[in-house]
């Protein structure tokens, strides 16, 4: 009896600190260039193609791609359970695109038709317990004072 309440103490604590872990994992929303701060983002206009081309340095986890049916908002930002566990989002997804990153640095371009509903996200690439913070990035919003913007209907 005793050795099954020590084994049942052990698990409850175990249970407790995998909580803890999961209280410092934190989704963070990037609306502007001046809420980067641990990345520099650079922006090509590309008019003749009708695509933007991102450049983005500072990258120290996993990068992806996103492009989802509709613009999502809120939660539905929130792309963790795909990436992790390839399982269901509130957002529909339509393509994911794993991102290689060199030296930091992630590039990739995004038709101007796609660019509302289109989204980086920075993310560990598997469950980690250590926390932190996980990115997306609205890709629509890093081009909206760009003065080569591209008109779409």
């Amino acid at each position: 009896m005793n050795s099954t309440i020590r084994v049942t103490t052990v698990f409850f604590l175990l249970a407790l600190s995998s909580v803890a872990f999961a209280r410092f994992s934190q989704l963070v929303i990037l609306k502007n260039t001046e809420e980067l701060k641990k990345h520099s983002l650079s922006l090509k206009v590309n008019k003749k193609e009708q695509s933007y081309s991102f450049s983005v340095s500072g990258v120290k986890k996993g990068a992806w791609v996103i492009k989802t049916a509709k613009e999502a908002k809120g939660v539905a930002l929130n792309f963790r359970t795909k990436i992790w566990y390839n399982t269901y989002t509130k957002a529909v997804i339509e393509e994911e695109k794993e991102l290689e990153v060199l030296k930091g640095r992630v590039a990739f371009t995004v038709k101007a038709e796609d660019i509302k509903k289109t989204y980086l996200y920075l993310d560990f690439k598997a469950p980690v317990q250590d926390g932190g913070f996980y990115y997306t990035l609205p890709l629509k919003n890093f081009i909206k004072d760009h003065k080569k913007k591209i008109k779409t209907q």
